[in-house]
Order: structure tokens, then C-alpha cells, then sequence
């Protein structure tokens, strides 16, 4: 031990000693952050989303129920939450009414809507189709499910077609449940006899 320490005592090999003591503290080092961040696979960056809009969810289902009776379902492809505004903007939604009668279901479609959260209204745009399984249909650019009147209104063009008629006007209301309709402007009317619902 006499011997190891006379030799350590000449410079170079203190110096040598210092270099392997560097050069053993830095490959720790690098070892250590090479395991803690290339260990673990990072997942890929998630899209962020406008400042307005909280939250993005894919494949979501709204539903409303009136006095223990579901009224319809409201599904959606992606839905992003502006808290903002207090709305839910819906991609590709379909509006299913259940009334309980022969008819079955009346499907709504439409390119996009937007979920009104606290009056529960739907304004639905581009394409907006409802049909149920009779044949009946309502088409129309743009409307808005009144959530408090349980109609659907639109200002714009439209066009009811069922077994026994075809309607075309300016401003509708459908009536999902009933499937009435009231035409307000420009109405043209063709019956089609012997045919009924």
C-alpha cells in the first residue's frame, strides 16, 4: 500500500487519475438520460385544440328522456366542447327520434351541428335529411332542432315527401313525432292519389 502511494504521489498520475474519474462521471451521466428518455417510447404529439374549445372526444352520444320515455339520441363522429360559447360543435351527426308508433325511428342527418348545451337545441347544417323507414323524408340546407317545442324549423328551402304527397316551400317545422309539417312561404304541393300512409 506504501508503494501505491508513493507512486500516486507524481503528477502525471494524478492527472491520469482525474481523467478516468471525468471521463467515468460523464458516461454515467449519459447513461443515465439515454435510459430514462429512450427507454420509454413518447407518444405522438396530440393536435392542439383551439384556445376556445376545452376538450375533443371521438364518438359521442347525447340523449334526452321526458317524464321516464327517451326522446332521441344524438350521435356524433367527434365532438369538440367550446366552454366558451357553451356549445358542442358535432361532426357528421345523426339525430334519432323514437316515437312510439308503426313507423319505427326518424333518422336526421346532417354535415355538422351544433349542440346548444344549456337551452339543448340542435342547429344542424349542410344536408340535412330526416327519414324514417316508411319512405317519408324532409330535406333542407340548414335547421335547428327547437328542443323546448320538440320540432324541427328551417328558414330556408325544403322538401317533405311522403307516400301520399310531396311538399316543397320556404320555412318548415316538422314534426318528428307526428310527422306533420307547416309550410310558411312559396308552397307547392303535389298529392299522389290512391297512396297512403
Amino acid at each position: 500500500m506504501l508503494y501505491f502511494l508513493r507512486s500516486m504521489a507524481k503528477p502525471s498520475h494524478i492527472r491520469m487519475l482525474l481523467a478516468v474519474g471525468i471521463c467515468t462521471a460523464v458516461l454515467a451521466l449519459v447513461t443515465v438520460v439515454v435510459l430514462r428518455t429512450g427507454g420509454e417510447r413518447k407518444s405522438p404529439p396530440v393536435a392542439r385544440l383551439s384556445d376556445a374549445a376545452n376538450a375533443s372526444l371521438e364518438q359521442m352520444r347525447f340523449s334526452e328522456t321526458k317524464e321516464g320515455v327517451k326522446q332521441w339520441d344524438l350521435l356524433a363522429e367527434k365532438v369538440v366542447l367550446d366552454r366558451t360559447r357553451d356549445i358542442s360543435l358535432l361532426s357528421t351527426p345523426t339525430m334519432i327520434f323514437r316515437p312510439e308508433e308503426k313507423s319505427g325511428n326518424i333518422t336526421v342527418t346532417a354535415k355538422s351541428a351544433e349542440y346548444l348545451n344549456k337551452s339543448r337545441d340542435i342547429r344542424m347544417y349542410g344536408g340535412v335529411v330526416a327519414k324514417n323507414n316508411l319512405g317519408t323524408t324532409f330535406t333542407t340546407d340548414h335547421a335547428v332542432y327547437n328542443s323546448t317545442r320538440a320540432l324541427l324549423v328551417t328558414d330556408a328551402p325544403g322538401r317533405y315527401v311522403s307516400l301520399s304527397m310531396s311538399v316543397d316551400g320556404v320555412g318548415m317545422e316538422f314534426d318528428p313525432a307526428t310527422k306533420d309539417v307547416r309550410v310558411f312561404k312559396q308552397v307547392s304541393a303535389r298529392v299522389f292519389p290512391g297512396k297512403r300512409q
